[in-house]
């Protein structure tokens, strides 16, 4: 794999010709650069030409890693006690594609023809089931048919939001999306942040406002775990929108306002007082 840089080669020549075309200025044009940069950050590029963010990649790679290394290890363990079968584990949110196989036993021949047959095998691009050695008509099944088909029901429940109609496990996909999308504004702030754009920052903050609400009403509805260490971005700090700086500008104004009013009607008051003719005999004993 390799880092692209054509991204950014883009982003620079866009600028460039934005610029010598009169259609806007140079701290224009560099601003938008340096979004378009920032948003598309680092991109490791497969052979077969799909980019995926570096973040995101890394994070695919370690986690599949240390999934294959345990395998490797369970396998090891199979082979000492003769394990002529697996046992696939199975999840509540399970992908079309390997919940049909999920939490069954087969053979090892008949393993390695289902992973033969599908597009995306057990236990590699970012799948999170695990397959258990286990002897053939001794090894009891880890889940009854009921929890199995529980776990379908759930994975296969179809969710309507904002118009919307997908299953409980497509809704979660749309929850990476968003994560992903997250990170591109964070990324974005932070190269404003080192620019001294607060414009800019500003504006990557509203959008991640705004993908963080959706985020929050997709979980709520469709009843799906939060995860939002998955949009953490190193050096990224969270400021006011331009909206929500305009709405504090005002209040504060609003405030100050309200309190010199309660000042001025103290200080009449008490101007109001003093002035009040005294009654009586001041030399008086009572």
């Amino acid at each position: 794999t390799t880092i692209d840089s054509a991204l950014y080669r883009e982003a620079i020549d866009k600028a460039v010709q934005v610029v010598q075309t009169g259609l806007t200025d140079y701290n224009s044009a560099i601003r938008s650069a340096m979004k378009q940069a920032a948003g598309d950050g680092l991109k490791v590029v497969y052979p077969s030409g799909y980019s995926r963010r570096l973040d995101t990649a890394v994070r695919q790679n370690v986690l599949d890693g240390v999934r294959a290394l345990n395998q490797d290890v369970m396998d090891q363990v199979g082979k000492e006690y003769r394990a002529d079968g697996i046992e696939i584990s199975a999840h509540a949110l399970c992908a079309k594609d390997h919940l049909p196989y999920q939490g069954r036993q087969y053979s090892k021949k008949d393993f390695e023809r289902i992973q033969n047959n599908l597009e995306r095998p057990f236990g590699i691009w970012n799948c999170k089931h695990t397959m258990f050695p286990i002897l053939l008509g001794i090894s009891p099944p880890a889940h009854s048919e009921e929890e199995l088909a529980q776990y379908a029901m759930n994975s296969n429940a179809e969710i309507t939001i904002d118009g919307i109609t997908m299953s409980r496990y497509e809704w979660t996909q749309q929850q990476r999306r968003i994560e992903t999308r997250v990170r591109a504004q964070k990324d974005i702030a932070v190269a404003a942040k080192a620019q001294g754009d607060m414009t800019a920052r500003r504006e990557a903050q509203k959008n991640i406002n705004a993908l963080q609400a959706q985020y929050e009403k997709i979980s709520k509805e469709a009843g799906l775990i939060r995860k939002p260490e998955r949009m953490s971005v190193a050096g990224f700090r969270q400021v006011k929108t331009a909206e929500q700086l305009k709405k504090k500008t005002e209040y504060d104004t609003m405030k100050s306002y309200s309190e010199m009013l309660k000042e001025r009607k103290s200080f009449r008051k008490s101007n109001e007082l003093r002035s009040l003719p005294m009654s009586g005999d001041p030399d008086s004993i009572s």
